[in-house]
């Protein structure tokens, strides 16, 4: 079984970044006067800022949005600026053994491209990825699989040529919509069973299982 492409999520896939995502989330509601608490933001885990404030908000004007997601921003980058990032356990390996094999690797994330920028820098890991597909460069973002149709349109590739991992319902239905495999990673706010029942192939713990699935189909 060969593929060429193996694409991931960012946040809670690659880095661990649950805490300041939520943090910075609830500060912003709070200062404009939004009703939200962890449990509600950790089942929009996965999802872009801009489509979680217009979930919440769907009366929202341009101006009043365009506020909310600089201040949202603002708070995050204070947040998360001066704080180290911690990997997803087995990620590097698993990244060592795909260049190794000259497979393609992408990211595709509902994050800004800011955010992704602002915390990759701090892993090293930048120098193995191919391309990086954030929220800025669609008008649609996961569960849509617009996403992942232009990074596979950018990497000349088709479906079948691909995998995509992430940790949440919606990067197992954007995938699915996409015609991907998707593989889901329960290191974020949704278990094994949920990523499986929402289209996930597989669900694993962490990478050193990805990596051993894909190096026993001698990707």
């Amino acid at each position: 079984m060969k593929y060429k492409a193996v694409l991931f999520d960012f946040d809670n896939t690659i880095i661990h970044s649950n805490l300041d995502y939520v943090k910075a989330s609830i500060i912003t509601a709070k200062k404009f006067g939004i009703k939200l608490n962890t449990t509600k933001i950790s089942r929009m885990m996965g999802m872009s800022v801009g489509d979680i404030i217009k979930k919440l908000l769907p009366k929202i004007t341009k101006e009043e949005f365009n506020k909310l997601i600089k201040y949202r921003e603002k708070i995050y980058k204070e947040i998360s600026t001066n704080k180290k990032v911690k990997t997803i356990d087995g990620i590097e390996n698993l990244l060592k053994f795909l260049k190794k094999n000259k497979i393609k690797i992408g990211i595709v994330s509902s994050s800004s491209r800011k955010g992704i920028n602002l915390n990759i820098k701090k892993t090293k890991l930048k120098k193995y990825f191919d391309i990086i597909i954030a929220s800025d460069d669609t008008k649609k973002h996961k569960p849509n699989p617009d996403p992942l149709i232009l990074a596979m349109k950018k990497l000349k590739l088709k479906p079948k040529d691909c995998i995509y991992i992430g940790d949440s319902k919606f990067d197992m239905i954007s995938a699915k919509n996409a015609k991907i495999l998707p593989i889901g990673i329960y290191t974020g706010f949704y278990s094994a069973n949920e990523l499986k029942k929402h289209g996930g192939k597989f669900a694993f713990k962490n990478h050193k299982s990805i990596f051993t699935l894909l190096k026993s189909w001698q990707i």
